[in-house]
């Protein structure tokens, strides 16, 4: 995978020589892709470590868990909104800060980068990629509460991606189904976030 991202950070970027070098010499590729494989932990644990400040999960937590339904809002009374996957306010809050806060933020640095999956449509949306990462960063925050006690500070500071492996296959898997039943509500939901945050 970070391969595949490394050549096609490459290509996009125009930087010609590296891609050509990449595909000819795989030994250089590896050592390439070894770079940002090396930060991926480091970028992650940081990541965890600022929606810790933003997700609040003194109570509920089994239930937020079950069936994820922590990814939803809820109404004024309590009621889950079901057709607002990914809207909730943490969820929300998280990627702008960790993405869009600031001129130069990586949201702001990569506009180019954030395409629209309808073809007629070029206003920009959010990545799969994106989202499935922070909704199961906020997965990973509810399990550190789930005993029912504020999360040390080991906890924290840790996240172990292999073992949240399944629940960003999982977040993908609703994100798809949204796409395979419209591309148009798809597009809308991501497009009119990312326009949002690039507001503020």
């Amino acid at each position: 995978m970070a391969l595949e991202a490394v050549h096609t950070a490459a290509r996009k970027r125009k930087e010609y020589v590296i891609s050509k070098r990449m595909k000819h010499d795989f030994d250089y590729a590896l050592a390439l892709a070894g770079i940002p494989e090396g930060r991926l932990s480091s970028f992650c644990t940081n990541l965890k470590k600022l929606a810790h400040q933003i997700v609040a999960a003194a109570d509920k937590v089994e239930d937020l868990l079950k069936s994820h339904k922590y990814i939803f809002p809820t109404d004024a009374k309590g009621k889950v909104l079901g057709d607002q996957p990914f809207c909730d306010d943490a969820t929300i809050d998280t990627i702008r800060l960790s993405f869009f806060d600031g001129e130069d933020s990586f949201g702001s640095q990569c506009r180019d980068d954030f395409v629209s999956v309808l073809e007629e449509n070029n206003k920009p949306e959010l990545p799969v990629a994106m989202v499935c990462l922070i909704a199961t960063m906020i997965y990973a925050i509810l399990k550190d509460w789930s005993s029912g006690n504020p999360p040390s500070n080991a906890q924290v500071k840790s996240f172990n991606a292999s073992s949240h492996v399944g629940v960003y296959k999982a977040h993908q898997a609703t994100l798809n189904r949204i796409f395979e039943g419209s591309m148009k509500k798809y597009h809308v939901c991501f497009a009119c976030a990312i326009l949002r945050y690039w507001a503020l």
